[in-house]
């Protein structure tokens, strides 16, 4: 329940998500209706976030125009908790 929380608290906010897949503790998103610059800002939010391990975009595509909207894929690293195990 929690990735599900994280995708729409950071990410159906402030794009369009075109679509997800979770798997384990990765979370694949794509996403669209948004600026550079707004992708951007959506990574410091995603990399602020103590449940976030890593986050990279991996494909950003715009036509060259300031402001443009463009499309992103981004695949988000959830933190472990390895407090749980016992040796």
């Amino acid at each position: 329940m929690e990735r599900l929380g994280l995708i729409e608290k950071y990410l159906i906010s402030s794009s369009q998500v075109d679509s997800f897949d979770v798997l384990d503790d990765v979370i694949t998103v794509k996403i669209s209706g948004v600026t550079l610059n707004q992708i951007s800002s959506i990574f410091v939010k995603l990399m602020s976030d103590p449940l976030i391990s890593n986050v990279q975009v991996y494909t950003a595509s715009t036509n060259d125009q300031n402001n443009s909207l463009t499309t992103a894929t981004m695949t988000i690293q959830l933190a472990v908790d390895d407090s749980s195990n016992i040796e």
